[in-house]
Parts: structure tokens; C-alpha cells; sequence
């Protein structure tokens, strides 16, 4: 039998390439699948839960308070977050301090989104750059006005935020000198002043 791998005798281990390429590998894999994988050895474990393969974190519903406790570790590069109609975001809000490098935050139809919640993650995340919270119903005045601080906000969809009003706009108009991109689709409170 005189194959390819007859001559060339057995491949080198996944463990025997560079951490950098381990990496690289393990990055093609969902987050639940790098869950499975951490689970095969401790060597695999720590590479699993290297924050640079959580940079994107998109909540699903089985992923409860007991997930976040358990990944905070591993959230320490995270840079974009999705929390579309989950009811956890003012358990991610409590750590948004732990997230410095969130540029992305999408928390569109949440329950329980509302100035104190934002206002955490305008203190915690001072990158933030990019919002989504279309559809939220706790969304007023006070929460748009929460997020002047950020010099940095490019963009904003606040669609369908019903208790926002031409002071909320104003306020984010004269706080957010960056803002290229708004999303004030749906909101009757608002007039053309």
C-alpha cells in the first residue's frame, strides 16, 4: 500500500500547531459548538474560551443569566452584541463595564430597555458606536438623552419608540455631533420642527 499518507507517515496532532492556527480553526465554529469543544479536554478549554473567539455574542433564548455569569470571562474583547427581544438586557447592562470594547449593541423589541439600562452601557462601553432599539417600548426622552456621552455614536434606530418626542431628537442631535444615521421611523411624538 504505498499512498500518501503510507509515505509521509502520520499528520501532525491539532495540538501540535501553533496557537495562533488552533485559533484559526476553532474561529469557523458557532459559539455553542466552541461550548462543546471546551468540554473534550482543558487544553481545548482554553482555547475554546479565548476572547477573541467571542467577539460577536448573538443571545439566543436558551442562553439564561446562568450563561452570562458563566462567559463574562471570555467576553473581555467582546465588540458586538445582540440581545433582539431578550429579557436579559438589564442582566448584560449590570456588566457592560466588562465590555470597554462594544462598538455594536442591538437590543431591538427588548423588554426592560429604558434609560438606566442604556445608561449603563454608555458608561461601560465608551466605544459604542453603532444601537439598535427599535421597537422598544421603555425608550423615552430620557433614555435618548442618556446617550449623549457618546462621542462616538454613528448611528441610532430608535424605530417605533412611541414615548420619544422632538426634545428626545433634539437632545441627541446636540449630544451626538458624530451621527450620521437615524431611524426615527414610526414615532407619532415627533414633529417636523
Amino acid at each position: 500500500m504505498d499512498d500518501f499518507s503510507t509515505r509521509m507517515g502520520p499528520g501532525p496532532e491539532f495540538c501540535d500547531l501553533p496557537c495562533e492556527l488552533q485559533l484559526l480553526v476553532l474561529s469557523y465554529l458557532s459559539h455553542g459548538e466552541l461550548v462543546l469543544v471546551a468540554r473534550v479536554s482543558k487544553a481545548l478549554r482554553r482555547l475554546a474560551y479565548d476572547p477573541c473567539l467571542w467577539r460577536t455574542v448573538t443571545v439566543r433564548e436558551d442562553m439564561d443569566d446562568r450563561w452570562l455569569q458563566g462567559a463574562l470571562d471570555r467576553l473581555s474583547q467582546l465588540e458586538a452584541l445582540t440581545l433582539r427581544g431578550s429579557p436579559l438586557v438589564p442582566a448584560w447592562a449590570a456588566h457592560a463595564a466588562r465590555f470597554p470594547r462594544l462598538r455594536l449593541l442591538d437590543v431591538g423589541f427588548s423588554l426592560d430597555v429604558n434609560g438606566a439600562a442604556l445608561s449603563h452601557f454608555v458608561e461601560g462601553c465608551p466605544l459604542l458606536s453603532h444601537l439598535n432599539v427599535e421597537g422598544c417600548k421603555g425608550v423615552d426622552d430620557a433614555a435618548v438623552e442618556a446617550l449623549c456621552p457618546l462621542a462616538g455614536l454613528l448611528s441610532v434606530n430608535m424605530s417605533h419608540c412611541c414615548q420619544v418626542t422632538d426634545d428626545g431628537l433634539l437632545a441627541l442631535a446636540r449630544g451626538c455631533p458624530r451621527l450620521v444615521l437615524l431611524n426615527a421611523d414610526g414615532i407619532s411624538r415627533i414633529t417636523d420642527r
